[in-house]
């Protein structure tokens, strides 16, 4: 399999430094913020992608027990959409003219879900770019099968959070009680995820990790990245573990402090220069130090129900990836039971633009929501502009 991978990375024609920018929040999520502005007033704006977060397939939330998820504070009523309208709902954003879904989980894991290998067959044969933020603990054969289907669009990605190098650091990082061997299970399913992938090559396969106070010991590091080179991934990234919602730092045994994080720095920028290559690159991404974000819980006004808006695991459109639960009710825009993606989206009146976006703020901070890295550097561009003005 090696073999097969090394001659297909030789022919593959991928734009690393593209695929770089991407993990570094480059992304242009709007052209500009005159054109925004205008677009949201017009209603004409169409998401530039819109988040896919399905509940999980038994009664616990989700199969890991991360301590430093952002959702580790969940509340779940049970409530959930069918397979049936989930894939509706695919069909429906698709019709609107948005390009491109995310299958992730503030709380939950989009593979965790009955409904994923529906769902990602939809995006295919809509002609939709996809990504998936998760954790490979299981992949189906119908999953695989779709990875390589002719109608993959190139820009697709999969994101595989491992955050190890190890079974007993991988139950240990994700607050499992067990000596199941999820570590092996992920690495294996990666060779599946690339094996299959190398047969058209359409997607890229990164891996993700996490440093903490767990498994930020060279070897550990190193294991992963030897591992996880060798199974096909073409990018594994390292980053550091941001505090849960309602979560303070004396409170926390696993999230570096800002100290420790200079430390694990210097570690991760000396393994980068040694391992770093074009077949598969290894990037370090200090989001927090680059762009004044630490311990930052968000970032105002905020834009993201109009660019990246995210259907949650109780069935209901919300502003974005990091308040899809009904933690965040007050600020929920709808719930798809009910209405069609389209009529939600675009069911906001503005009489006054700078009051609208200053009202959604105080409503904000009032429920706690905490942007991720993407969303404050978003918001950070929107707050240098003249976008309220």
């Amino acid at each position: 399999m090696n073999e097969l991978i090394s001659a297909k990375r030789k022919s593959a024609n991928l734009d690393n430094a593209n695929l770089v920018d991407k993990y570094k929040f480059s992304n242009k999520y709007f052209n500009s913020t005159e054109k925004l502005k205008e677009e949201i007033l017009n209603k004409t704006i169409i998401p530039h992608q819109v988040e896919f977060q399905p509940g999980p397939r038994g009664k616990k939330i989700c199969w890991l027990s991360c301590p430093y998820c952002y959702g580790e504070s969940a509340i779940d009523k049970g409530d959930r959409l069918s397979g049936e309208r989930l894939v509706e709902v695919i069909n429906e954003v698709a019709e609107m003219g948005v390009k491109k879904v995310i299958f992730a989980g503030w709380a939950t894991d989009p593979l965790n879900s009955k409904h994923i290998d529906p769902m990602l067959r939809a995006a295919v044969d809509n002609n939709l770019i996809f990504g998936f933020n998760t954790k490979p603990i299981k992949v189906s054969k119908h999953f695989l099968e779709s990875l390589y289907d002719p109608k993959v669009q190139k820009e697709s990605y999969m994101s595989l959070s491992i955050d190890s190098g190890s079974n007993e650091v991988f139950n240990k990082v994700h607050g499992m009680n067990t000596k199941a061997p999820l570590y092996d299970k992920c690495l294996e399913n990666t060779k599946n995820i690339c094996k299959a992938n190398y047969r058209k090559r359409k997607i890229d396969v990164s891996a993700a990790y996490l440093v903490n106070r767990y498994n930020c010991s060279e070897n550990e590091i190193m294991k992963f990245i030897n591992e996880f080179r060798s199974a096909g991934c073409n990018l594994l990234r390292f980053t550091f573990a941001q505090p849960p919602r309602g979560k303070v730092e004396e409170n926390l045994d696993t999230v570096p402090t800002k100290q420790e994080c200079e430390k694990y720095t210097i570690l991760l920028n000396d393994i980068v220069k040694k391992e770093d290559s074009e077949s598969c690159k290894i990037l370090f991404i200090d989001a927090d130090k680059e762009n004044d974000l630490f311990r930052k819980p968000r970032t105002l006004p905020c834009v993201a129900r109009f660019i990246y808006p995210a259907v949650g695991y109780d069935g209901r459109l919300y502003h974005c990836s990091q308040s899809a639960a009904p933690n965040f009710k007050e600020i929920e825009i709808g719930n798809l039971k009910d209405k069609s993606f389209k009529e939600l989206y675009y069911n906001y009146n503005i009489t006054d633009f700078k009051s609208y976006f200053l009202n959604l703020g105080k409503k904000m901070n009032k429920v706690g929501c905490r942007c991720d890295r993407k969303e404050h550097i978003v918001n950070q561009k929107i707050k240098k502009s003249n976008f309220l003005k």
